[in-house]
Parts: structure tokens; C-alpha cells; sequence
């Protein structure tokens, strides 16, 4: 996996405030390579947001 397409999604999703999830690298020895991208672990997740009700 390209480590710069990682980082433009991440990038991307930081730009726009979204939540962004980095799971692992790809490869057959994911154990390895491990799941930082820069120095960290990116383990956002989105956050519900409460249901609107139409009245």
C-alpha cells in the first residue's frame, strides 16, 4: 500500500472534520508491518448523531 495515498485520505478526511480509521497496512506479514502511519495510530471513529423526529 502507497503510504502517500494513505496520508492524502487522511489528510482529506482531517480537512472536512471526518472521523478517519487506519486499520493496517497490506501485506502478508500485517503483524509486521503493524497499523502507524506517521508516528501513531489513527483509530477515529464516526460519532452518532441524535435521530431527528418530523413532527
Amino acid at each position: 500500500m502507497d503510504p502517500d495515498w494513505v496520508r492524502s485520505i487522511r489528510d482529506q478526511c482531517v480537512d472536512a472534520g471526518v472521523a478517519f480509521h487506519f486499520r493496517q497496512w497490506s501485506g502478508v506479514q500485517k503483524k509486521q508491518t503493524g497499523r502507524v502511519l506517521d508516528g501513531r495510530t489513527w483509530d477515529q471513529l464516526p460519532t452518532a448523531k441524535a435521530p431527528v423526529i418530523l413532527a
